[in-house]
């Protein structure tokens, strides 16, 4: 079967959370990274702090190299991420098969609990159009091999911040 992983932010592990309270998610679920600091992003996940410095922790070119480096990393077949910025809107990221799916959120209701846990809510939805093989509505894709990618890089973070 699927395994799945997670590298939260914002989000703090209420992921991970939503997970394990499923019974039986130990067949499933084996690591969730819990990176609020950009040092842990750098050290755990894989994120380049040159790609932080140019987007901004909070980006979807961030979201996306959180996902990629937690399925590898946790050697699992699908993983998802977020980060926030400003108060309200999150960039989340799932990994599947290579590629990474990012999607911007923006939560009106400017209250912390509310947002980290849409936030939590739209990465699970996220992995699980994944797991049944579907590409998720209103995504952005990255593959792994583009991730170092100036350009790739670029032309993700600029379909979001046009929107």
């Amino acid at each position: 079967g699927l395994t799945v992983a997670t590298a939260e932010s914002c989000t703090g592990g209420m992921l991970s959370q939503r997970i394990t309270a499923v019974p039986g998610a130990s067949e499933v679920f084996g690591y969730g990274f819990v990176t609020y600091w950009e040092q842990a992003k750098a050290k755990l996940v894989g994120v380049e702090p040159e790609v932080i410095a140019r987007y901004n922790v909070v980006s979807a070119p961030v979201a996306a190299q959180m996902a990629l480096g937690a399925a590898e990393a946790a050697g699992a077949d699908i993983a998802g991420g977020d980060e926030l910025r400003p108060v309200g809107t999150v960039y989340v990221g799932a990994a599947r098969g290579g590629t990474a799916y990012v999607k911007k959120l923006f939560v009106s209701r400017p209250d912390r609990a509310w947002v980290r846990g849409r936030a939590a809510q739209t990465a699970l939805e996220l992995a699980l159009r994944l797991a049944q093989g579907k590409l998720p509505d209103g995504t952005k894709p990255l593959a792994a091999a583009r991730q170092h990618d100036a350009a790739a890089l670029d032309a993700l973070d600029k379909a979001f911040l046009n929107k």
